[in-house]
């Protein structure tokens, strides 16, 4: 049963409201993954202006890595919670997300992102803080090489909104 299928909130049941933080995550994914691919043409798009070494490219050459930048990491953060509400409001592993490993690490790298070394536009695991870093577990974070690729890569915009309509 889907979450729509659930909703049926009321102020005096608060039972409902996981489902209701579920609804409000799901809808909130799907408008940020147009966002996050969005965000990706333009800077994609950028890209290509500056290697052509187009007179029309953007004064500020940082803007849309940094628009994507954010857009990705609150992607993450978003469906993160999304996983987390629908699993308090739907007790069943038939709707976790077939990515929620992937999604997981990187959640954890980026909570923890300040604790990485950041040597050639790379963050990596900082030697001197011990094995036991979050970034391990996804390998490293290349600030540099975006064209093309999100920057956390846990799944394609696609592949998570598939998911949500599932959860619909």
């Amino acid at each position: 049963m889907g979450l729509s299928g659930l909703f049926a909130y009321s102020a005096a049941n608060d039972e409902d409201i996981p489902t209701v933080l579920a609804l409000a995550w799901a809808e909130a994914v799907l408008n940020q993954a147009d966002a996050l691919d969005t965000a990706e043409k333009q800077h994609n798009a950028n890209l290509s202006m500056l290697e052509r070494m187009d007179y029309d490219y953007p004064p500020d050459e940082g803007a849309s890595f940094r628009c994507l930048w954010v857009t990705n990491h609150t992607f993450v953060w978003m469906v993160m919670q999304l996983a987390i509400w629908v699993e308090k409001a739907i007790a069943d592993d038939a709707v976790a997300p077939p990515f929620s490993a992937n999604l997981r690490n990187w959640r954890n790298a980026l909570e923890h992102l300040n604790e990485a070394l950041i040597m050639d536009s790379e963050a990596i695991p900082d030697p001197t803080r011990g094995s036991r870093q979050s970034i391990s577990e996804i390998g490293s974070i290349r600030f540099g090489s975006v064209g093309g690729a999100h920057l956390a890569s846990f799944a394609t915009t696609d592949q998570v909104r598939e998911w949500v309509r599932l959860l619909l």
